[in-house]
């Protein structure tokens, strides 16, 4: 390959210089530019600009014609640019003299206004010192008429001044009116001190002898009447504040110890003298009508030696104030709580409605505070019986419970000719047949662990649902305040009320109950039994009674005509009973915890509360059908009754749950008895057992103080009935049972079958005993039954169970065929019991194939 020559990198250069083109040939491109090869491409280079020139310059000659025209045309267009330039300079001169000739413009206008500023404000000053020295004039006017006790003038020249002040705009923030304005308010207290003296020698008030002078007074230079010391009061605006001080004076010098009740020996009573009043002490006893009667005395006083531009103006400052006193420490003290004294009272409203009358006559304001209360008397009147009522319930909320009584509920009943032989002879007590009754209970084979579970007490109103005596399954959380404050009392008609009381009342008859045979030769016989209560039932049902009588009374069409003042009240008098009875179920729950029992005790008090609610209730309605009154639904008591009742029984309920939750806590370290032969497994089975033990024994001794003995006997028997329950179900659970396990199983049992000891009837000698031949009440070997199974209707099965675990499989097979295990236990339970305390033996496979036999048999 051959490099290129120096003419072909020349053309190159200029086929780059002219077209801005690269060299095709790759030789041209790669090649070094030697310095030999510079001539050649200065020469060629030259010589195309040469070429260019010379087509330019043939070019120009062929277009010199039409070139020339544009050349005059630019040399013209330059010219007229000068031109306009010169022109922009002279607008740009004269623009300058402009703004030269305005400042100058300006600032003679300047010059103009302030002259005008100098003349305005000249002529201002001339006047305003003329103004100045009028005001002066007329101050020294005033000064020259208050030195001459000319009072009127001087008030008036200072009036004058004072307004012209305020009217002169021009001077309102100099300093000459600043200092007039200084000497102004000097001459105006001088004037003021003058008119209070002259107030105060005109009107007198003397502390230490409680006395009130009103007339003209001489001071040894002049003498000043009242009249013009008011209107002079009156011109400078200082009347009411004067006014204020005389009412505030006069409140602490003559109306406050007539007002007072802090009186040391008899009243004060105001005595009027020539012209003045005076208050003095008198032996008479101090009541409400003498406070109206001195205050009507005072009244009169002022309105006829004080003139009406004092009197006028200072009722309305003095009497609100007087009327808020005596209805505070008098008035409202004088409200009688009861009907008693209502007669002294309507003469006490007489006397206020004079009163109003007489500061009516007099043209004066401030009496509407009388008449508001007038008008608010029966309602002022309940509001004081409300308060003192619920005053009464605050005091017997405080005070201690204090010793307890007892009482007797009894009820009559007729039984059959067969139940009848079980009431010895001479005696009829419905004790005996209850226990006797509750003994045939047991006799129903029949029913299911659960119904015997539930056993009824019905006929004492004290039926055991596992909430307590007469207990309701739907009770409300006691602690619930709208149940407690009785917001929810609507307990529906009439009909739900007897279906409630059906239920839960003493006509209410389980199913499972022994059915009563009629027979012609029935017989009646009285069920009685006390409890205790304390005295706070009785206490509310006094306040209770006495808030409707009240009502009832009011509501008479004869009657005293005293009443009538409180008559439109008397619709709300029936609302306290319910409130009473609402504060006692809010309350009451803290009250009783001071008490060991106090649940039990809250719920004899309300349970007896309720039925003496439910008598007085069907009194009144009574004695309104005797008076052929109308009192309305709100007078009834039924469903208060029901609320109070209800209450009892959550209140039972609470501590029923509260003993079962112990119980279940002392069970706990029991563990289901599992390894109860080990220790320390066996120590604590033994010391739960002990602990559950020695709880109901307390419990015994805590309740037997307060419940009534069956209610007592039904307490302990629900919650022993939940111990038995705990027990036999965790024996039951148990898979494998060894013989050691299965004594000492048996031993706890054992501890806790000594509690039928707490059912024997030897505490109440009237509760039935089985005679034996020698006329002793003895069962067939000589002990005095337990009632354990009436109130505990699993007990019979938890015997059994203690048996079992010390039986062999003959005994258990022939307490299946030939005694009464069947009663209780079913044979799938016998069976699972015989599984987990026996070997896999022949013996416990025939044993087993003689229940399920036997079972299939009695099916």
């Amino acid at each position: 390959m051959s490099s290129p020559t120096r003419s072909e990198l020349g053309h190159a250069i200029l086929t780059f210089v002219e077209r801005d083109d690269y060299p095709e040939s790759e030789l041209v491109v790669s090649a070094d530019l030697a310095p030999s090869a510079v001539p050649a491409a200065l020469k060629l280079l030259r010589d195309a600009r040469e070429a260019i020139r010379d087509h330019v310059r043939g070019q120009s000659r062929d277009i010199a014609a039409d070139v020339d025209p544009w050349l005059a045309q630019a040399r013209q267009l330059q010219g007229d640019v000068r031109n306009a330039e010169a022109a922009a300079r002279e607008i740009a001169q004269l623009d300058r003299e402009r703004d030269r000739l305005e400042e100058q413009v300006r600032d003679l206008a300047n010059k103009h206004q302030f002259l005008q500023r100098e003349i305005s404000f000249n002529q201002t000053l001339f006047e305003s010192l003329e103004a100045l020295n009028a005001y002066r004039n007329r101050l020294r006017t005033a000064e020259d008429s208050l030195a001459k006790d000319d009072i009127v003038l001087a008030v008036q020249e200072l009036r004058c001044v004072e307004d012209e002040i305020e009217s002169s705009p021009g001077l309102q923030e100099t300093s000459a009116l600043n200092l007039l304005r200084v000497r102004v308010a000097e001459v105006r207290i001088a004037i003021a001190e003058k008119l209070t003296t002259c107030w105060s020698s005109c009107v007198v008030l003397n502390t230490d002898e409680r006395r009130l002078l009103v007339g003209q007074t001489e001071d040894g230079h002049s003498q000043v009447a009242l009249d013009s010391a008011v209107a002079g009061l009156n011109e400078l605006g200082l009347l009411n504040s004067q006014l204020e001080l005389f009412s505030r004076s006069l409140q602490e010098v003559i109306i406050g110890p007539l007002l007072s009740q802090d009186h040391k020996s008899g009243a004060r009573r105001a005595l009027v003298e020539d012209n003045g009043v005076q208050v003095q002490e008198v032996d008479t006893p101090a009541t409400a009508r003498a406070c109206i009667e001195d205050i009507q005395t005072l009244l009169k006083f002022l309105n006829d030696h004080l003139p009406t531009s004092v009197t006028s103006p200072l009722s309305t400052i003095l009497l609100p104030k007087v009327t808020a006193v005596l209805i505070t420490q008098w008035l409202n003290p004088s409200l009688p709580v009861g009907l008693d004294g209502l007669v002294e009272f309507c003469n006490l409203l007489d006397d206020v409605e004079l009163l109003c009358n007489i500061v009516k006559n007099f043209g004066w304001q401030g009496e509407a505070h009388l008449k508001d209360w007038v008008e608010d008397v029966p309602y002022s009147w309940l509001n004081k019986r409300r308060d003192d009522i619920l005053d009464l319930m605050r005091s017997l909320m405080l005070c201690k419970l204090g010793p307890l009584k007892r009482v007797e509920r009894t009820e009559t009943q007729r039984v059959s000719s067969n139940d009848h032989q079980l009431v010895p002879e001479g005696k009829e007590d419905g004790k005996q047949v209850l226990a006797d009754l509750g003994r045939n209970l047991t006799a129903d084979d029949s029913a299911s662990p659960k119904e015997v579970e539930d056993g009824d007490m019905s006929a004492w109103g004290i039926e055991d649902d596992g909430d307590g005596p007469g207990g309701d399954r739907d009770v409300e959380d006691p602690n619930d305040v709208d149940d407690a404050w009785g917001f929810d009392q609507d307990m529906g008609d009439d009909t739900q009320a007897t279906e409630k009381q059906d239920v839960n009342g003493k006509d209410a008859r389980r199913e499972d109950k022994p059915p009563s045979y009629p027979s012609p030769s029935g017989h009646e016989m009285t069920l009685r039994e006390t409890y205790c209560v304390s005295y706070l039932p009785d206490a509310i049902l006094r306040l209770v009674d006495r808030t409707l009588r009240d009502f009832l009374s009011l509501l008479q069409p004869t009657s005293n005509a005293s009443h009538k003042a409180v008559a439109p009240a008397a619709t709300g008098l029936v609302v306290l009973p319910p409130l009473v009875l609402s504060m006692y179920r809010a309350l009451s729950p803290r009250h009783y915890k001071k008490h060991d029992s106090g649940n039990m005790l809250l719920y004899n008090d309300a349970m007896w509360l309720g039925e003496q609610l439910r008598k007085l209730n069907e009194d009144l309605s009574k004695y309104c059908a005797d008076q052929t009154l109308k009192p309305g639904k709100e007078l009834s008591l039924a469903s208060d009754a029901i609320g109070v009742e209800r209450f009892a029984k959550s209140a039972y309920k609470r501590e029923m749950d509260i003993q079962r939750a112990r119980l279940a806590d002392l069970f706990e370290p029991a563990r289901g008895f599992e390894n109860c032969t080990v220790e320390p497994f066996s120590a604590r089975c033994d010391a739960a057992v002990n602990g559950v033990v020695s709880h109901l024994r307390q419990l015994n001794i805590s309740w037997k103080g307060v419940l009534s003995r069956s209610a007592l006997l039904q307490s302990l028997g629900s919650l022993l009935s939940n111990v038995v329950h705990t027990v036999m179900t965790d024996i039951e659970d148990m898979s494998d049972i060894s013989e050691l396990e299965s004594n000492q199983l048996a031993t706890l049992c054992g501890r806790i079958s000594s509690l039928e000891d707490l059912f024997l009837p030897d505490d109440d000698p009237e509760l039935p005993k089985r005679r034996g031949g020698d006329g002793e009440e003895e069962d067939e070997v000589g002990h005095t039954m337990p009632l354990t199974a009436i109130y505990t209707p699993n007990w019979f099965k938890f015997q059994f169970l203690a048996n079992i675990l010390e039986s062999t499989l003959a005994d258990i097979r022939y307490l299946w065929t030939e005694g009464e295990l069947g009663l209780e236990f079913s044979a799938d339970e016998v069976i699972e019991l015989i599984e987990a305390l026996f070997a896999d033996s022949e013996v416990r496979r025939r044993t087993i194939g003689d229940i399920k036999r036997g079972s299939t048999a009695s099916r």
